[in-house]
Order: C-alpha cells, then structure tokens, then sequence
C-alpha cells in the first residue's frame, strides 16, 4: 500500500514521533511525508501535487492540540480532492479526546497512544480489504458512520526493538540548516513518556489514557548505535550536535552514568557536543560533573515560573528557589550552560507572580528563557479544576470560566501586554548580554548575518517572537557548542 504521512506542524522543528512511526511502516509499505514547516504558505498547491503524484491509499495525521486545527484544514483540501481516502489522525491530541475528535467529519479514524504496532496492523486489515475491527489502539467510523471502539493498546515496553527515526523523508538538510536558527541538530530519545504529574502538562493524562507503564527507557547501547548510525549518514549533511528530546533527561543515575561513560568511549563527546532538559532536582554537582566531561553543553530547567507559589502549588514542581540556585551553581562549575523554561498567564497568576518571574530571570540570569503563554491543554489538573466550554464544529477548544481567582486570568488585555513587552524586552537584553560576555564585538556581526538570512527565506513564515528565538539560537547556542568543543579538544590534547 501507499501511505502519505502530513506533519502540519509550521515550524522547522522535526516530529519525531512521527518519524518513528514512519521508519515502521515503511517496512512493508511505500511511504510519502508531506512536511508543512517548509509549506506555510503554500501548503494547498504543495499538497495536491504531492498527492496527485503519489496516489495513496490511506493518509496519516501526526497532531497535538496546538497543530489539530491545522490539519483540519489540510485535510479539507484533501477531501474535496480525493474524497474516498481514509484519513487517520493519531498524536496527543486524538489519544486524550479520542470520541470527540472521531466527531469531525473530516477524521476517518484515530489511533489511540503510540502508532508503531498500531498503524501497522490497521494497514494490514484494510490491504486485507476490511474493517479495522479489533485492532487494538484504532477507533474508527463504520459504513454508517457509527463510531466503532477497540481495544486499547498498552504501551510498548522494549524501546530498542524500534527502527531508528529514518530521516531521508524529511527535508533534512533545510532541517539541520534551519536547526541553527531554531532547535540545533537532530533530536534522539533516551526514553519516552515522564513519572511527574505538573498540574499544566498532558503526560499525567497520557498515563491514565493508555495502559501499561508510560516512563520508559531505551539502554544506553541503543542510544548510542543510532546517534553513530545518524553520524554515518548525516554528518556530511549538516549534523553536528544531538538534542536529547527526552520529558525528563537522566531520571535514573545508573542508566545516566553508563551513557555517558559509552559516549566517551565512543569518542562523541568530542564529535557531537548535546543538550537536554530535565528537572532541578536532579541536577547535583556530580550530575554535572558527569554530564559535562560527556559533552553535555546546555541543560533546559523546567522552572516554569520564578514565583513559590505558582511554581509549588500551582504547577505542582516542588523545589525551592534555593534548589534553582544550588542547581545552576552546579552547571555554571562545569561549564554548562542553562535555560529555562518559563509559563506566564495562567488562571492563577496575578501582577505580583509574573513580577516575581522577572526579578528572578534578572537574578539566575539563564543563557535563554523559554517564555510560552500559558494555554489550557485537556485533561491537566489545572484544566480540571475549572468550568469548560466545548466549542462545536472544528474540533475541541477549552475556555476557562469563573476561576478561583475571578479578575487575574489573563490580567486583563491591557496588562497582560504590557507585562509581555517587558518579558520580551527583559529577553532582548538577557539575549545581548550573553551575546557580549560569550562572543564581544562578534556578536554583533553574528546577528546582522542571522537577519540577513531570514531576510533571504520566503518558506517559513516568522513573527517578531520567532525572529527573536531564532536569534538567540543561532547566536547564545551556537557558542555554547564552540566553547564545548574547544573544551573538549584542548583536554584530548593535554
């Protein structure tokens, strides 16, 4: 059979679920991805030309709930065009609301959790010419439109039987091209799914939709077989550094140790310098130590917000502003460099929180802040505390009503602007003090070539936050990964 895949993210940020699912398919069937991040603005033409070439017979969605509108749009271009092609959605998004995305009538079915089996065995009953029944993980609409519920699919738990992520079907060198300016490198699991339960995040949700234990890890051999297999194909290409994509990096110390101490041995440490992101609580002064003689050069703190309160008791991260301090001492001893990720506006921050969060992002001064709008994801704790709106027609959209804190939700328009000005503003000069205090004078001219650049690209559609985050990847991490390599060679020749 043939099967076209349609990643409808837009942005240059590889789906590596999706390539997973892909690289297990594509054994015994022919494969197409139609990849949006390179078609914003032309994505209708793009996908009837491909689809008119490649005439498949099913075609897959890969969608969370940011992306799901999307797709709903690329998929009515695909319908009034070939309106006897099953469509199939599967990600986040049609694993927790499963009935309700069914409810679309431009979704023929949804593959419930992860899609590697699933979809596989889906194929095989519809080249078999029937109905999906009773294959476990697929929920479908029958010849009369009724929706039928298998079975659900428990969680893989052997990680290393997977193929490795094939990326040939993606627009690779654009990627790594892009990934400069964006993400860095190519992305790698060292484990799937996540223990903590933070009151904002969809992983507690995943837990409970899904049997089987959801946190995972792949040993430490097969991690390393495929960062060397990607090295063989793409670092002609354009791959220079890996990102590990991990919820919650180096969870156990003894699977964490033995990593490490194979990367070293295989000599990666000084080819392919990586980042990750993982929990405060975890970073001690030998997990430094130990991460960073491996090549670790940038660790992403999930803070989430530099308010106590807000951070304990709202998001459920238990750690103190002490624990932050004691965790950045540790990586700035070892020469890594640290961001963290920050979450404002949600139903319970107030004027006094974000404040908080920005004296505290003066004070840690992170190489670069993750500063995301706080936006109601199903399912979470915080969503569950609150009074929802089910929207009717495209899809599911939640809205918060009368929370416990009634006039702070969202501060109002005009001060959660204003607030946001100044997040933005406060970035802008973290952004040029690093800039100075890693590169001098250089770096000015690193951001002026950055700008150019972008100014040349007609494919990927930006906006003045993305400009801004792409230039602090360009610039901030692209030295990071110079001083790791510097680091690394001035000790192999000691």
């Amino acid at each position: 059979m043939k099967i076209a895949f349609v990643n409808p993210h837009e942005e240059p940020y590889v789906n590596i679920g999706l390539a997973y699912v892909i690289s297990a398919v594509e054994k015994e069937h022919s494969v197409k991805l139609l990849d949006m991040a390179f078609h914003t603005r032309d994505y209708a033409s793009y996908v009837l030309e491909s689809l008119k070439r490649f005439q498949p017979d099913v075609i897959g969605f890969s969608v969370t709930s940011f992306s799901f509108h999307h797709a709903l749009r690329i998929a009515a271009v695909i319908r009034k065009a070939f309106p006897r092609i099953p469509l199939v959605y599967g990600g986040v998004h049609p694993t927790l609301l499963p009935e309700e995305t069914l409810q679309n009538p431009l979704v023929d079915a949804v593959c419930i959790g992860e899609g590697e089996d699933t979809f596989q065995e889906y194929l095989q009953k519809l080249e078999a010419s029937r109905e999906p029944a009773g294959v476990a993980g697929i929920w479908y609409k029958d010849k009369n439109n009724a929706i039928v519920k298998n079975p659900l699919r428990p969680f893989r738990q052997d990680l290393d039987s997977l193929a490795f992520p094939n990326w040939d079907h993606w627009e690779i060198e654009r990627y790594l091209q892009a990934n400069e300016s964006f993400a860095g490198g190519l992305r790698h699991l060292a484990s799937r799914g996540c223990p903590y339960s933070c009151s904002f995040c969809s992983n507690p949700a995943l837990r409970r939709a899904v049997p089987g234990t959801f946190y995972r890890t792949r040993s430490p051999e097969n991690v390393i077989a495929e960062i060397k297999h990607n090295r063989d194909k793409y670092a002609g290409r354009g791959f220079r550094n890996v990102s590990f994509g991990d919820a919650t990096f180096g969870l156990d110390a003894g699977e964490t140790e033995k990593l490490c101490s194979l990367y070293i041995r295989e000599g990666l440490h000084r080819e392919f310098p990586w980042d990750c992101q993982t929990r405060v609580e975890l970073v001690t002064e030998a997990w430094a130590e130990q991460v960073s003689r491996a090549g670790c050069c940038m660790v992403t703190l999930g803070v989430e917000s530099g308010d106590e309160h807000i951070r304990r008791e709202i998001y459920r991260k238990d750690f103190s502003q002490e624990q932050i301090h004691s965790a950045t001492g540790s990586l700035k001893k070892y020469g890594i460099a640290y961001c963290m990720s920050i979450i404002v506006g949600c139903p319970y921050d107030s004027a006094g929180s974000i404040r908080n969060t920005l004296r505290f992002l003066q004070k840690e001064k992170p190489l670069k802040a993750h500063i995301t709008f706080y936006q109601h994801l199903p399912y979470t704790e915080i969503s569950n505390r609150l009074h929802y709106h089910q929207t009717e027609g495209e899809g599911v959209v939640f809205k918060a009503w009368n929370t416990p804190r009634a006039g702070t939700m969202y501060l109002g328009r005009w001060r959660l602007k204003s607030f946001m000005l100044r997040f933005f503003v406060r970035r802008i000069a973290m952004l040029f003090y690093h800039g100075f205090r890693l590169r001098g004078p250089a770096f000015l001219w690193d951001t002026v070539k950055y700008l150019f650049a972008i100014g040349q690209s007609r494919t990927v559609a930006l906006n003045n936050y993305c400009v801004l985050m792409g230039l602090e990847q360009y610039t901030l991490y692209s030295y990071a990964l110079a001083h790791n390599r510097a680091r690394h060679k001035k000790e192999a020749t000691a």
